[in-house]
């Protein structure tokens, strides 16, 4: 009798377990998929179209179109694979695969983190790129008063 009750615990203990570990893969997958959504609802197109209003020419071209490059390849590429790792986390959680679905969840993460370095680059690059252009035409107007 002990033996049937104290299986009947562990099994309880288990499952409990289980929730318990599916619940904070969940958080996770959350916590990613939220931190996707700010990645894709920042402002990028506004800064790109802001450069894309200047007289562009030569490298400064190419520069605009090398960003406007990677913005795309990072919404249509990047995001929705990372959308497709989160999902197949939630699917390994849902299968008690918590192994795998904590490697999807790193590398989504992973992921991301590059992206933000990405479009951090890119913005400082554009900071740089209007700064330049802004002091150009300060000294244009100092030239066209002289």
């Amino acid at each position: 009798m002990p033996y049937i009750i104290g299986g009947i615990i562990l099994i309880i203990a288990l499952i409990i377990l289980g929730l318990i570990m599916r619940k904070r893969v969940y958080d996770e997958v959350d916590r990613l998929e939220s931190w996707k959504m700010d990645i894709s609802n920042r402002n990028v197109s506004e800064e790109l179209a802001k450069v894309k209003a200047l007289n562009l020419s030569g490298e400064t071209q190419e520069k605009f179109e090398s960003w406007k490059e990677r913005w795309d390849h990072i919404v249509t590429k990047e995001l929705p694979d990372t959308e497709e790792a989160l999902f197949d986390a939630e699917e390994g959680a849902d299968r008690y695969r918590f192994n795998k679905a904590k490697q999807h969840l790193q590398r989504v993460e992973a992921t991301l983190s590059q992206v933000e370095d990405k479009i951090e680059a890119m913005f400082r690059e554009l900071d740089e790129l209007l700064a330049s252009e802004e002091e150009a035409r300060k000294q244009a107007g100092l030239k066209c008063r002289l």
